[in-house]
């Protein structure tokens, strides 16, 4: 029968053997509802889904991934409404309704489950191979160019969740898939504000410590929360001003606005990737002193113990207005293990 784990929940006992998922959803006194994953359908749209070790990726694959995009907003609208309506039924207007719907929810969720860790391991699996495979290209020390975005370092590895220009596209959330010690320097420029503070920004910055050899270089920039701060209780407009010219995004309504999408706060339903936390020196400091690192200096533009004169390419970086920087930039060294 192979090797069984389980998992109970209230109500509810998953059991898994092998490549199978067996739910049992208890109705009632000496009634379950059996539930055999995954089945025939979920197998077929994995191995569709699953590219093999030697696969490219195929012809409109960006339009395949808005597809996909576009119907996991949908899915979740549709959950919502579903979650609205079993509100309904669960005051007792259909209580039987209500209990059939409750099983359903659950088969779909253990069914996503189980789909979505498949696709998860073959995608770590990938990008650990990736991963080897750029280390040991070159004769060059491993630099990694955390959130690259569109912008390439030459000589580095330019890591990035989504955007094609990338060596390895990963979500650093989740953990970098290098061995420990292998890096000679880190550069993260404005990614940790994007992050939940202060889980996943340590986390971020631990794997960063991990992947350093001991007495490697990490260099990060993040907004300067103290300026914005100044800047707003000082009334410098030209400092909002400037940074609007700047941003070439569509304006905060208010200096007031600009500063709280910069700390993090509220929705800002015009900017898709948001801010979700802000940092001074003192913050950014003390976490990465939590997470590892130490010799913690605040540094400037063009000025890096890494030595590389591409760094620092962003105008966040290097533009100041009314004596107040924009950016916030630090350097650590890893802490002997």
């Amino acid at each position: 029968m192979g090797d069984l784990n389980h998992r109970v929940e209230p109500r509810a006992t998953v059991v898994a053997s092998g490549a199978g998922t067996t739910v049992f959803r208890l109705l009632g006194t000496g009634q379950a509802a059996v539930v055999r994953l995954p089945t025939p359908t979920a197998q077929d749209l994995i191995g569709r889904l699953a590219p093999g070790p030697d696969s490219t990726p195929a012809a409109g694959a960006d339009d395949a991934r808005e597809d996909a995009d576009d119907l996991a907003a949908a899915t979740v609208v549709e959950l919502g409404r579903l979650r609205a309506l079993l509100a309904t039924l669960d005051r007792g207007e259909r209580p039987e309704a209500a209990a059939s719907s409750v099983l359903l929810l659950h088969v779909c969720r253990y069914l996503l489950a189980d789909l979505t860790g498949r696709l998860a391991g073959g995608l770590a699996t990938r990008n650990r191979a990736r991963a080897d495979e750029l280390a040991a290209n070159g004769d060059e020390p491993l630099r990694l160019h955390l959130g690259c975005g569109s912008h390439r370092l030459a000589g580095w590895t330019n890591i990035d969740l989504a955007d094609p220009a990338a060596d390895l596209r990963v979500d650093v959330r989740n953990g970098l898939p290098f061995d420990d010690g292998i890096a000679e320097s880190v550069y993260i420029a404005h990614l940790l504000e994007h992050v939940e503070y202060p889980r996943e920004a340590e986390t971020v910055l631990r794997e960063c410590r991990r992947v350093l050899r001991d007495g490697g270089l990490l260099r990060i920039v993040v907004p300067d929360l103290h300026s914005f701060c100044t800047a707003y209780v000082q009334r410098h407009d030209g400092f909002f001003e400037r940074f609007a010219h700047l941003w070439q995004r569509p304006p905060a309504s208010t200096p007031l606005a600009s500063f709280l999408h910069y700390a993090g706060a509220g929705e800002f339903p015009w900017v898709a990737d948001r801010h979700r936390f802000g940092y001074d020196e003192e913050t950014l400091g003390t976490l990465l002193r939590q997470a590892g690192f130490t010799s913690v200096r605040r540094s400037q533009p063009g000025q890096s113990l890494i030595g590389d004169d591409q760094l620092d390419y962003s105008w966040a970086n290097r533009e100041t207005a009314e004596g107040l920087p924009y950016s916030l930039i630090m350097e650590a060294e890893a802490a002997t293990r």
